[in-house]
């Protein structure tokens, strides 16, 4: 993880932290752990997809990178479902793997982190 993932993974604990109390979260460190939970699983998408455009592969390995990536994608959207939040995923390489959207929080408080605002997410 580079210093701009760490830093960015702080501040979606620090939201998810934050909102604990509303979520009916009993623990605060359930924000953490979901945080990095969505951090590690993006990464793995990330990698996924900066293989997938740069290497060619055989059909065996591009079907093992697909299914981690699925996996990946489905414990992502599990975390999101269980935060009361969503999650939409896919994209290119060369940005944000995943997006969260905080549906429960009026337009004017969603958090966000990438250049479409609001309407874009928070993107990991």
């Amino acid at each position: 993880m580079n210093k701009a993932d760490f830093e960015d993974r702080q501040r979606l604990e620090a939201h998810l932290e934050g909102q604990a109390g509303a979520q009916n979260w009993p623990r605060p460190w359930e924000a953490r752990d979901y945080a990095s939970r969505l951090v590690r699983d993006a990464g793995i998408i990330k990698r996924a997809e900066e293989v997938f455009c740069s290497i060619e592969m055989d059909e065996r390995t591009t079907k093992a990178l697909e299914r981690k990536m699925e996996l990946a994608e489905a414990r992502i959207h599990k975390v999101a479902k269980t935060l009361g939040i969503t999650a939409t995923t896919g994209g290119d390489c060369r940005g944000c793997c995943a997006y969260l959207h905080f549906t429960y929080l009026g337009e004017a408080q969603k958090p966000h982190n990438s250049w479409g605002g609001a309407e874009s997410g928070w993107g990991l």
